[in-house]
């Protein structure tokens, strides 16, 4: 174990105090008045510990407004880490790292930001991911700790580093529309974009993090998602990897990035257009790079429209084109689903979520400003989606997904299994896959001929087998809808005609 400074108030002094976890504190010296002391930390101190981290000038009155805004009435310990006061850490590494917890300061070119670094590694690449995560307007960065990031930074060995926008227009938004500052241009040595670049290098140059440079992310709700696409625009060379949550496209003014009554500003190619130009020399970095964009069906304040125009601009730049079907992603039974779009070799991805408004989706219990808990853990799910298909990283790709030996980009069906490939309707989606089968316009669960067009469902006698069916003096034995010598197993209840072995 490493041994830190433990700082300790008075007891008389303050409505709370460390002594009380004495105990559970292993110290080589003990002072009843308060004071410092050289201790071995030990887990069962943790579960006394708050997580976050106090300045390095801490006093009475600091403490004391602390326990105040936070609602603290239990003791907690306080560490001294390289200068840091800190109240939480599961781990101090040899390096002096505080591992699996949360801490905050000045980072790169802000003065205020959260950092939260794993005791992993990557599952993929040469050590740590890193993911910059961006605010909304109105939102502080403090938010994402309770965001469940921190389940995403252990389980995928990835630092998380949340800024605060150092030179935000208005009511604390990401400047996505101007400099950073007061302009209208865009780029790498302009205000906060610089700044979130500097932050990088920062924990690039930083070896204790042992960040893989191939592994750096980008991502942000609302503005911050604005600007994080914006940034990804330009500065493909640095970030592998975008996650654009409710975010108005690059390029899109301030007056139409809001608002259920504004229409979509630019389009697919106008946006790729604008992100070819701000990325410059550094375009050819494009050819590796991935985009994830997410928007919820009950969000009005962005349009949800530009969840779709962003994912088909960098399906443009990418030159990919969209695969046909659709994955339901659970993340658990008590929250919605969300449901994935996957353009080809998985480059671009498009994540509909429902239940959580305007907010970021942090998963079960999450909570905060613009935190929502209806939907999956969207950190988590960039987190999958980075590492499984990061274009930087040696890695075996999977690029049959249903393991029906149709490789993903030909297969009509890529996430269920259709050897076969049977596409009735000709429209490009499976059989297996396609709601409407007959392309007559009514679902297949809905429709009283599947397998036959009747888009006027005409039936005569009321059995609930349409007539064009009928009329081909043919039988449904089971009445499931599709008439004998269509059904693949005529004797059982099978509307779907299922055949995951694909053998008839």
């Amino acid at each position: 174990m490493k041994k830190m400074a433990v700082f300790a108030l008075g007891v008389l002094t303050l409505s709370f105090s460390v002594f009380a976890n004495a105990a559970n504190l292993p110290a080589e010296k003990l002072d009843s008045q308060g004071g410092f002391y050289e201790v071995c930390y030990t887990d069962a101190a943790s579960a006394t510990a708050t997580d976050h981290f106090l300045e390095k000038r801490i006093d009475q009155p600091a403490y004391s407004a602390l326990g105040a805004k936070h609602g603290y009435t239990d003791p907690f310990p306080l560490y001294l880490i390289d200068g840091v006061w800190v109240d939480s850490a599961d781990c101090i590494d040899e390096d002096d790292l505080l591992l699996g917890a949360w801490q905050s300061g000045s980072m790169g070119g802000f003065s205020s930001a959260y950092m939260y670094i794993p005791r992993t590694g990557s599952p993929v690449g040469n050590g740590r991911s890193l993911m910059i995560v961006l605010h909304g307007c109105g939102q502080d960065a403090y938010n994402f700790k309770t965001a469940n990031l921190d389940q995403v930074a252990d389980e995928y060995g990835m630092v998380i580093a949340a800024p605060n926008a150092e030179n935000s227009p208005a009511n604390g938004c990401w400047g996505f529309w101007t400099d950073g500052t007061s302009g209208t241009s865009r780029g790498r040595d302009l205000g906060d974009y610089k700044n979130v670049i500097d932050l990088v290098q920062t924990l690039k140059d930083n070896v204790s993090l042992d960040i893989d440079p191939d592994q750096v992310y980008i991502a942000g709700l609302s503005s911050g998602a604005a600007f994080a696409m914006t940034l990804g625009c330009l500065a493909p060379d640095i970030f592998a990897g975008m996650g654009i949550d409710a975010g108005p496209s690059p390029g899109t003014s301030s007056a139409n990035a809001t608002g259920s009554d504004v229409s979509l500003e630019g389009s697919p190619q106008v946006v790729s257009e604008r992100c070819i130009s701000y990325a410059g020399s550094y375009s050819n970095y494009f050819d590796t790079q991935i985009t994830s964009t997410a928007y919820s069906l009950d969000d009005f304040l962005v349009p949800q429209g530009y969840g779709l125009q962003n994912a088909e601009a960098m399906a443009i730049i990418y030159g990919v084109t969209q695969l046909p079907g659709e994955r339901t992603i659970i993340d658990n039974v008590e929250i919605t689903p969300a449901i994935e779009t996957l353009w080809s070799d998985s480059r671009v991805s498009k994540l509909v979520m429902d239940d959580v408004g305007h907010n970021w989706s942090g998963g079960k219990d999450a909570s905060g400003v613009f935190i929502s808990d209806g939907s999956i853990n969207y950190g988590m799910y960039l987190a999958e989606y980075f590492a499984n298909n990061n274009m930087r990283v040696d890695r075996e790709v999977d690029n049959d997904r249903d393991d029906d030996g149709v490789d993903d980009v030909a297969d009509n069906c890529p996430y269920d299994a259709n050897a076969d490939q049977v596409d009735l309707d000709g429209d490009q989606y499976g059989d297996v896959c396609d709601l409407d089968i007959d392309g007559d316009g009514k679902d297949n669960e809905v429709d009283n001929c599947p397998y036959n067009a009747n888009p006027d469902q005409e039936d005569t006698d009321g059995d609930g087998l349409g007539n064009v069916c009928e009329d081909q003096d043919d039988t449904d034995s089971d009445k499931d809808g599709i008439i004998d010598s269509q059904d693949n197993y005529p004797n059982n209840y099978n509307p779907k005609r299922e055949n995951l072995d694909a053998d008839e």
